[in-house]
C-alpha cells in the first residue's frame, strides 16, 4: 500500500503542477492581449491629440506670418516715404522691423516642425 501511495501522490502532484502552469500561460496571454489594446487606444488618443494641436499651432502660425508680411509691407513704405522727405527712420521702428524678421524666420521652422508631425498621422 505505501507504493500505491507514492503512486498516487507523485500522480496528483504532477497534475497540479501542469494545471498551475496553464494557469500562468493563459494568464501572460491575457495580460498581452490587454496590454496590446491599451497600446491601440493611447497611441489612437496621441495621433489625434497630435492632429488636433497640429491644426491649431498652424492656424498661429500662418496668422503670426500673415502679420508679419503686412508688417514688412507696412515697413516698406515708411521707408520709402521717409527717404522721400529725407526723415530719418527711429531706431526702435528698425528694431521692432529686424525682430519681426528673426520671427518670421523661427515661424517659418515651426511651420516646417508642424507639418512633419502632419505627415506622421
Amino acid at each position: 500500500m505505501s507504493l500505491e501511495n507514492r503512486v498516487f501522490k507523485t500522480l496528483f502532484k504532477e497534475s497540479k503542477t501542469e494545471l498551475s502552469a496553464y494557469k500562468i500561460e493563459l494568464s501572460l496571454v491575457d495580460d498581452f492581449k490587454t496590454i496590446g489594446k491599451n497600446i491601440l487606444k493611447n497611441s489612437d488618443k496621441a495621433f489625434l491629440e497630435s492632429e488636433q494641436s497640429s491644426k491649431k499651432i498652424g492656424s498661429f502660425v500662418d496668422e503670426a506670418i500673415s502679420l508679419i508680411d503686412k508688417s514688412v509691407s507696412i515697413y516698406s513704405k515708411i521707408e520709402k516715404q521717409s527717404k522721400e522727405i529725407g526723415f530719418k527712420i527711429p531706431s526702435n521702428l528698425s528694431q521692432i522691423n529686424n525682430d519681426n524678421q528673426s520671427e518670421l524666420k523661427a515661424l517659418i521652422k515651426l511651420r516646417q516642425a508642424v507639418a512633419t508631425l502632419r505627415s506622421v498621422n
